[in-house]
């Protein structure tokens, strides 16, 4: 169902009068739980932008329609938003209509979409194929996102679903932040959906333990769930592996624990085995799986200590203040950039003494 979708969205030759040359991105239009992802050419403009379809093909369960619906909301609220991907056409209709080959009789597909800019590849995708390179680019990817994620808190939103795959990279350095299906506005501008959903938001490799256990409901679980987010997306930068892979045995014994729990016990209860989990769980050390050649040592305890601190496991005790993250990249930033420099210095130095050695006469023994 979906490649046939895929097949009608390529064929047609114009969207409502606007967008032309439609070709899906990926070999399956994208692998989100409920969009199609397409690439087209704005006709006004001629260039080329990402479509968002909702996936016709995926149960149409009302909440993930809101959450669809949602995204381009959120989006134009951050309109202007510097390191978010920015909302080019709010969502539309795009009728299909095709007549019945038995019948004859007319019928019609309604299909919803957004168009945002478009990206060249995600972090995550950079990562695991070798772009991002050296730790001072990873480094500078992260700083882009932490930028990202304080404009969307300014706007007070919670992102919810922050990881790799939804950092896109517009260009070598342009990093965005994306996806924002199920995004929370804290100051109720906009609507969180009505409906229930039987299993946490986002992804469970990146989510807070409160997140992961559904008590983001109300107003006490606010940022701090996006920071423990933005810690994972740190771990993973610099070790190559998800943190939640790493957890899973404790994260799987925490969200069980909390299924036999009666809603109105599972705060208090959560409280305390979160504050337990905080003293007796040690988060991993990024040194444990970095590879010496890939982060000098200079940064490395720096990193270890900026990470745990984002990703503690206790919310009340996890790092919220942006001045403070900011400051400490900066102290990293630095210390990274004079151990590039020292490298660089001793490597032409090197190359000064073998070129030395190179010209110097060999002196012959005298008879």
């Amino acid at each position: 169902m979906r490649a046939n979708f895929l097949q009608i969205l390529e064929s047609q030759s114009c969207i409502n009068g606007r967008y032309v040359n439609l070709r899906r991105i990926g070999h399956a239009g994208g692998d989100g739980s409920f969009s199609i992802l397409c690439s087209a050419e704005e006709l006004s403009t001629g260039k080329r932008v990402a479509l968002k379809f909702f996936d016709p093909t995926q149960s149409q369960d009302a909440y993930r329609v809101a959450c669809f619906e949602r995204e381009s909301q959120v989006m134009k609220s951050l309109s202007g938003q510097e390191h978010v991907l920015q909302l080019v056409d709010e969502a539309n209709d795009f009728i299909y209509s095709i007549t019945d080959a038995n019948t004859g009789l007319p019928f019609q597909f309604r299909f919803r979409f957004f168009a945002t800019e478009l990206a060249q590849s995600s972090v995550f995708d950079s990562l695991y194929q070798g772009k991002l390179g050296s730790a001072l680019k990873s480094l500078d990817v992260f700083r882009s996102i932490c930028k990202g994620l304080r404009r969307i808190h300014a706007n007070r939103i919670c992102d919810r679903d922050l990881k790799p795959a939804n950092c896109l990279m517009l260009d070598k350095k342009l990093v965005k932040i994306s996806d924002f299906g199920t995004a929370k506005s804290l100051d109720g501008t906009i609507a969180s959906p009505q409906t229930n959903y039987s299993i946490p938001v986002g992804d469970i490799r990146y989510n807070a333990p409160e997140l992961l256990c559904g008590l983001d409901g109300g107003a006490t679980f606010q940022y701090e769930a996006d920071m423990y987010s933005l810690g994972a997306i740190l771990y993973e930068l610099f070790a190559m592996a998800p943190l939640g892979s790493v957890l899973q045995n404790s994260i799987n014994t925490l969200v069980t624990s909390f299924m036999i729990i009666a809603n109105q016990d599972k705060r208090r209860v959560f409280d305390g085995i979160i504050s337990t989990m905080h003293s007796q769980v040690t988060l991993p050390n990024i040194w444990n799986s970095v590879h010496p050649d890939r982060v000098p040592s200079c940064i490395v305890e720096r990193l270890n200590q900026l990470y745990k601190s984002l990703t503690c496991w206790d919310y009340r005790k996890r790092l919220t203040s942006w001045e403070s993250v900011f400051n400490q990249l900066s102290i990293i930033n630095i210390r990274l950039r004079k151990d590039i420099e020292l490298r660089r210095n001793l490597e032409y130095r090197k190359s000064l003494r073998l070129k030395r050695r190179s010209n110097t006469p060999t002196l012959r023994a005298q008879a």
